[in-house]
């Protein structure tokens, strides 16, 4: 029984290991760029919001001034 257990824990570890390893892979790859994202939209057309999560924030904490305003993420993540 307890050679199934650390063969799942192993399992699973290794599981993680992996899936943080390809996150990395992807984000140091630049895969996801928002400056990619950028360029795409321009060259299509499209209109693109190019303000920080920040800015949207501050900018609808003035639009709506008498009332409250709350993120639905921790503010600790508005600075990514």
């Amino acid at each position: 029984m307890k050679k199934i257990a650390f063969n799942i824990a192993t399992i699973l570890c290794s599981s993680l290991v992996g899936l943080y390893l390809v996150e990395g892979t992807v984000i140091v790859s630049g895969y996801f760029d928002s400056n990619n994202s950028v360029e795409i939209t321009d060259s299509q057309g499209v209109s693109f919001d190019k303000r920080t999560k920040l800015e949207v924030f501050e900018d609808l904490h003035k639009l709506y001034r008498g009332g409250y305003l709350l993120p639905l993420i921790h503010l600790s993540l508005l600075s990514l």
